[in-house]
């Protein structure tokens, strides 16, 4: 289940060996795993030789490898030969250089031994008519063992233990994790805030990956640039899969700084909210919130007419460039800056006048509402988004908006700009406010099984 980058890369291989009648050193040498060159250790220049042949086989000129060097080289296992051997083959020697003393596929679980795997990698270079062969076997289950995969989240999250690698010459951010009980394969998604592409998201790559281990070949070095990752184990056979229900999300959230650049915390947050995982919904659950104990008592409905018009909205406002953290942004102080407290006082028109409307109808076409429609119209949009987002019902009485965004629960507030008071600097709004939750995840789990969801 490789990747097109990484199908293309393992053609050109067997393309540019292929065409080779005879290999520049001699195929019938020695090369142990890792020892490109074949001199005997694994060090620095075996990592840039593997670069080189890289850089070869991307712009299109011949490889100069045995078939011994393309199974010596490809370091992560993955079946194709790459900038990402070249780091993981660096990663190696700094940790021997430290006084490591594991061999390399021990380093990095590729022996086979534990997780299943079985290197079949097989290479011919003696004349042009033959064919050469890359692969990598997955580790291989039956229907029964497939059967009784259950991936447990508890134990995902304390048992993975990821070990973070960054090297900033090489561009590129690896990870290694304990292998999963049950998994044949991880999908493993990579975002940075560092670049944005033509429709205003963040840089991500992912990959599905047979044996524990990651690299994200990055397009400029991290510097003080925000990443997440997520990585989520499956079990597959006979065409069925089986996926772990929530992945492990970790990232620069949980660091202070990376590369020795302090990462902050609005950039961090950002790249929270724009490399979500989404799923839209037609509803968001109400919770009763008793200072510390959380009731779920209802459940609001995300309708057609809302949809309707948050897509006229939409159609009209956002534009091109805009990441999803920005539209949210720009929704709420549209809110913020265009509607009235219906209460029929000093001319402002009553409740009544909008109470049947859908949420979003109400404030941004008739530009009128109380804090269960400003907010309410904010959680559509999160839902419709595909955000977990629902509604607090505080003890004033007074309705609010929050959001969980992998594991973490952010609060939502916006008001119309009445109570503003530009002189202190307050702004009755505020978005993706940790500090601003109601909720725990355990109060609102306790919330939800109490009230039998």
């Amino acid at each position: 289940m490789h990747s097109k980058i990484t199908k293309a890369i393992l053609s050109a291989i067997c393309t540019a060996v292929c065409l080779c009648s005879t290999s520049a050193i001699d195929a019938s040498a020695a090369y142990a795993f890792g020892d490109v060159n074949g001199d005997g250790t694994i060090n620095s220049t075996d990592s840039s030789e593997i670069l080189r042949q890289y850089i070869n086989i991307s712009t299109g000129n011949g490889i100069t490898w045995s078939a011994a060097q393309i199974k010596a080289a490809d370091v992560n296992a993955d079946g194709s030969i790459d900038a990402a051997d070249a780091s993981d083959l660096l990663g190696y020697y700094a940790y021997v250089s430290a006084g490591g003393t594991d061999t390399i596929d021990r380093y990095y679980n590729v022996d086979g031994a534990k997780a299943g795997l079985s290197l079949t990698t097989t290479a011919a270079t003696t004349t042009a008519e033959e064919t050469t062969v890359v692969t990598t076997t997955a580790v291989q289950i039956d229907a029964q063992q497939f059967e009784q995969v259950n991936f447990n989240v508890d134990n995902l999250y304390s048992d993975i233990n990821v070990v973070e690698s960054y090297n900033a010459s090489l561009k590129h951010l690896g990870l290694r994790w304990n292998e999963i009980e049950g998994a044949t394969g991880y999908h493993v998604e990579f975002y940075t805030d560092q670049q944005y592409d033509e429709n205003g998201q963040p840089y991500k790559y992912e990959k599905d990956v047979s044996s524990a281990q990651f690299t994200a070949l990055l397009p400029a070095e991290l510097g003080a640039n925000a990443y997440r990752y997520r990585i989520t184990p499956y079990a597959e056979f006979e065409g069925q899969i089986k996926t772990a229900e929530k992945p492990y999300t970790s990232g620069t959230y949980e660091h202070s700084s990376i590369a020795g650049y302090s990462v902050s915390e609005e950039d961090n947050i950002k790249l929270v909210v724009n490399a979500a995982q989404l799923s839209p919904r037609d509803y968001y659950p109400v919770y009763e919130d008793y200072s510390g104990y959380a009731v779920r008592y209802d459940t609001f409905t995300v309708s057609d007419r809302a949809k309707e018009v948050i897509d006229e909205f939409a159609a009209e406002h956002f534009t091109a460039g805009m990441t999803n953290y920005d539209k949210i942004l720009y929704f709420m102080n549209y809110i913020h800056d265009t509607v009235v407290y219906a209460d029929g006082v000093n001319g402002r028109p009553s409740y009544s006048t909008i109470c049947g409307y859908a949420y979003s109808e109400a404030c941004l076409i008739h530009h009128a509402g109380q804090c269960v429609q400003y907010n309410g119209a904010l959680d559509e949009l999160l839902c419709y988004m595909g955000y977990n987002a629902y509604m607090i019902h505080t003890s004033r009485p007074h309705f609010r908006a929050e959001v969980e965004i992998d594991g973490y629960i952010f609060g939502m507030e916006v008001g119309e700009t009445e109570y503003d008071s530009p002189q202190y600097g307050y702004r009755w709004f505020w978005a993706f406010n940790r500090s601003q939750a109601h909720l725990t995840l355990e109060e609102k789990a306790n919330a939800d099984m109490n009230a039998g969801y």
